[in-house]
């Protein structure tokens, strides 16, 4: 239980978790307090809080600008980081531009260091909604099978990459 002010009582949950190992999914928390603080004395351990709080973002259901700057950040000063071009193709669908978040998992492919089972499959799930209002659907359709089976020949025991394929089927 936190307080605010002298009177007021707050409902709150505090979470402790290494966030090297975060896999949360949907949006379970309203505000995030991290530790350590920049300038800490293991070299680059900011780093894993800063992805932290990329992940965080991206499990928002909506469109949200800051998301999308520090995603675009981060991929320039790291353009083989492949989970934070995941996150920004994600951010980019949210908010309704498709055909650059095609662009943006389609750039990935080429920007990472080998292929990745997570870009195949948003690219398949994207593919497949664009078909839904164009008028060469079955060629999209085919694309997004393409990818779906891509995913599968990376990792054969992976549910959600078969589960992709399911759909698609």
């Amino acid at each position: 239980m936190a307080f605010y002010g002298d009177e007021d009582e707050l409902d709150v949950d505090f979470v402790q978790i290494d966030v090297r190992n975060l896999r949360w999914r949907g949006p379970i928390v309203d505000t995030v307090v991290m530790n350590p603080s920049f300038g800490t004395r293991k070299k680059g351990a900011n780093m894993d809080f800063l992805f932290a709080t990329l992940k965080i973002l991206d499990v928002f259901p909506d469109y949200r600008k800051e998301a999308e700057d520090h995603l675009s950040k981060a991929v320039k000063l790291n353009p083989s980081l492949a989970d934070a071009w995941l996150y920004l193709g994600n951010c980019i669908w949210k908010k309704g531009d498709l055909p650059s978040a095609k662009s943006c998992f389609t750039l990935t492919l080429s920007k990472i260091t080998g292929p990745n089972k997570k870009i195949f499959c948003q690219l398949s799930m994207l593919e497949r909604r664009m078909a839904q209002c164009a008028d060469n659907q079955a060629e999209i359709v085919e694309e997004s099978i393409k990818h779906a089976k891509e995913a599968i020949m990376l990792d054969v025991k992976d549910g959600d990459s078969w589960c992709g394929l399911c759909i698609e089927i």
